[in-house]
């Protein structure tokens, strides 16, 4: 599945605020995955962010490095399998496209409401399974605002009894 956007759009920035989008380089799992997450996580529902892979940025502005075949392959590989790691489970939408003559992999986290996920901190084999894990505090801070906030509305919960007033 591709992304529901014009990348050149995007990185004239007539789409996405910048921090809604984020330039790499070069294909580092780690990175990737912990922004992927952060999108995905975005309480505000703003639709997520962009990851693209192969731009360069320079103090603002950007340059197109672009990725070789391979590197689009592996990049792609790795970051299906990495998905795997993801809890609960999510999948972003990723699109090879071609910028100024050069590929780069285009990556849209949408904001889903199966949140919060949560990642490995790192993703060296040893520790990719059961290791420590990421989350975006952002968002398990609003829900702790969110419960105390409501807890009293016990309809919003469902609740089988009333919560008491003391708390």
């Amino acid at each position: 599945m591709g992304i529901p956007i014009d990348v050149e759009a995007l990185l004239r920035g007539r789409i996405v605020e910048s921090e809604r989008l984020e330039f790499k380089e070069g294909w580092n799992p780690e990175k990737v995955m912990h922004t992927i997450c952060a999108f995905a996580n975005d309480i505000s529902d703003v639709g997520g962010g962009y990851i693209l892979i192969g731009i360069k940025e320079i103090d603002g502005s950007f340059e197109v490095v672009g990725m070789s075949d391979s590197e689009l392959r592996y990049a792609q590989n790795e970051l299906f399998g990495y998905c795997n790691t993801i809890e609960p489970r999510y999948v972003p939408a990723v699109s090879v496209e071609e910028i100024e003559g050069k590929k780069i992999l285009a990556i849209w986290a949408e904001s889903d409401l199966m949140r919060p996920f949560s990642c490995p901190v790192s993703f060296s084999s040893s520790d990719r399974k059961g290791g420590e894990r990421s989350v975006d505090t952002t968002y398990v801070g609003w829900i702790i605002r969110f419960v105390l906030t409501n807890w009293r509305n016990c309809s919003s919960f469902q609740c089988a009894r009333p919560l008491p007033s003391t708390v």
